[in-house]
């Protein structure tokens, strides 16, 4: 039987993220609401689920806007609520002038206005009045009283108005929801991964419990994703059920100088608090008490874990910061390996590359442990999942984000979450600042490109220099205005480096570069704004023509006149700069080119 709903929300398709908003924030307080498509079961008539929602609601809540003033639809649907002698409560959303239609069922009624900026406050009020007003259980009616829609009883129908009290149960005001700087915890913040977590599930609940390795660029969600997986509520949900699967997370972030011995211990003691079998805490325990914990000791306590029906699953966090560790040779590496094969432990290790690329050693390279992973990469988000998140996020702080606000979200962060965290935590700011318009927008993009900066840095410096040659042609060529355009695409790319069809794969891989239709693109403009600012050289630090011209001695003639350009770049980017104008020179002039940039 279908759970009633005492509040239909009728709204044109084009405002589904301010009605969605709205059933939300309603629905947070106890309000069970009746919103299309969502309500509409599975085989029924679209029309005859309507007429259904409408039948069974108590309050008909509009979404009022030049949209649904305009929408067939909508007025079929305030024409039956009205026919019905379903109580209307009109919540417009921006200036509209009514149509004959809708004027006729709405001229003599009156709406909580909401077409004014901030919008997250009219939804704090709309939430407000009909939390306060409206109780579900009473057998109240609806009746319209000044300028904004009343609830009451029936027995108190002739006493005077009361005012509208703040509701205790909400906060006093909108607030940001949006965080950066540290990884998600909570569950109800995490968003996307969704093929991620599947592929790493499937392989963990095979026969075999196989182990995968999770490959990111930095501050791409990594440890988000571990801890997401290795909550216990979330992971039984999920089919880690607690009784089979031990879960354990450690990050071994900064750990510089630790040793094997330490490695276990640490283990271990995670692993003593979260078995779900008591009975073996104490041999747990009393092994990570040994001065010294051998392959043997190890193979005994997880023999007898597995014995009791349980897989260990280890949440491995910047793991590189033990393949990168001269401490752990081969034979720690080969224990791990044994364990996983034969003893029910699971390894899910988190890195910025390849494990095999992440070696201390050549021999350590070669070692079979590398073998039993399969690798899931973490990219950027698509644009539906960023817009999940955005929308999730705005929700939960009772927040709108218009699509015009998502776009310039996007601009800035791209697919990345961490940074569209902190595009988002800024416009929220600015707007609680009581910004609006161009001022509003250079708010956020001063504190972001600020805030951005060091990071921006950091996936610079990561870079190998064929990956900033493939960034700087991606940038110039994207920049470049001949009507004879000349795109991004992997034919020119290897006309400017050889190595473009190694390079450009592991940029896409990285998220710092995004191919559509065969042509590629830097991933957002802010970080192209700081690959432009990176390559160019500070005014009063710039070097001189002739030193260019020696820079160009062995080029052929047809790029000297770059003498005139080079100045502008810094030095220490000069052959790549070189070598691209050099690639393309039969299809660009290279002044025209590089002058583009500078």
């Amino acid at each position: 039987m279908q759970m009633a709903r005492e509040i239909f929300i009728s709204y044109s398709a084009i405002d589904v993220t301010i009605a969605d908003a709205i059933c939300q924030a309603l629905e947070k307080e106890g309000l069970n609401c009746w919103i299309a498509p969502r309500d509409i079961t599975p085989g029924v008539k679209y029309a005859e689920a309507i007429i259904d929602g409408i039948n069974n609601c108590r309050i008909f809540l509009l979404i009022l806007s030049s949209a649904s003033n305009d929408s067939p639809q909508v007025e079929m649907e305030v024409d039956r609520a009205a026919s019905k002698d379903v109580p209307i409560l009109s919540y417009r959303i921006d200036q509209v002038v009514l149509s004959k239609t809708m004027e006729y069922y709405l001229s003599s009624r009156h709406w909580l206005d909401a077409s004014t900026p901030p919008f997250e406050k009219h939804i704090l009020k709309l939430v407000r009045t009909v939390k306060s007003l409206f109780n579900p259980t009473s057998t109240g009616q609806v009746v319209q009283v000044g300028p904004e829609v009343v609830v009451r009883p029936k027995e108190t129908e002739n006493l005077p108005d009361t005012p509208v009290e703040d509701h205790p149960c909400l906060p006093a005001s909108p607030f940001n929801p949006f965080t950066f700087g540290n990884p998600i915890t909570g569950p109800d913040r995490f968003y996307g991964r969704k093929q991620e977590i599947r592929q790493i599930l499937n392989r963990l609940l095979s026969s075999a419990h196989e182990s995968t390795s999770v490959i990111g660029e930095r501050r791409i969600g990594k440890t988000s994703l571990l801890n997401y997986l290795s909550d216990p509520d979330l992971a039984a949900a999920l089919g880690l059920a607690r009784d089979r699967f031990c879960l354990v997370y450690v990050d071994f972030q900064g750990l510089t100088d630790i040793t094997p011995q330490r490695f276990w211990q640490r283990i271990l003691g995670k692993m003593a608090r979260s078995i779900c079998v008591p009975d073996l805490v104490p041999a747990i325990k009393k092994l990570a008490a040994q001065e010294e914990i051998d392959l043997f000791d190890l193979e005994d306590v997880f023999e007898t874990i597995h014995g009791k029906g349980l897989v260990v699953v280890l949440f491995m966090d910047e793991f590189e910061y033990v393949t990168q560790n001269p401490n752990f040779k081969g034979d720690f590496f080969g224990t791990l390996r044994a364990l996983a094969i034969h003893h029910g432990v699971a390894l899910v290790p988190a890195t910025r590359r390849q494990l095999v690329d992440l070696c201390y050693s050549n021999e350590l390279k070669g070692s079979p442990f590398f073998n039993i992973f399969a690798n899931v990469i973490l990219r950027p988000f698509s644009r539906p999942e960023m817009d999940e998140l955005l929308n999730g996020y705005s929700q939960l702080g009772l927040m709108i984000i218009s699509p015009e606000e998502r776009d310039f979200i996007w601009s800035m962060a791209g697919g990345y979450p961490f940074f569209s965290q902190m595009a988002g935590y800024y416009l929220i700011e600015g707007r609680m600042q009581g910004l609006a318009g161009k001022a509003l927008e250079e708010f956020v993009l001063n504190n972001f490109n600020q805030q951005s900066s060091g990071h921006y840095a950091h996936l610079w410096s990561a870079s190998s220099d064929g990956e900033k040659s493939i960034l700087m042609a991606v940038l110039i060529l994207g920049m470049n205005k001949d009507p004879q355009k000349v795109l991004a695409n992997l034919e020119n790319l290897v006309l400017i480096r050889s190595r473009a069809t190694l390079d450009a794969p592991a940029l896409v891989r990285r998220g710092l570069i995004e191919e559509q239709e065969k042509v590629f693109n830097i991933f957002s403009h802010s970080f192209e704004a700081w690959v432009r600012q990176e390559l160019l050289a500070v005014p009063g630090e710039q070097e001189t023509s002739s030193s260019a011209l020696e820079a160009l001695k062995s080029v052929p003639a047809d790029l000297k006149p770059l003498q005139s350009i080079l100045p502008h770049f810094k030095k220490k980017y000069w052959p790549a700069l070189i070598d691209i104008a050099r690639g393309l020179s039969n299809k660009l002039d290279p002044v025209q080119l590089l002058g583009s940039l500078a």
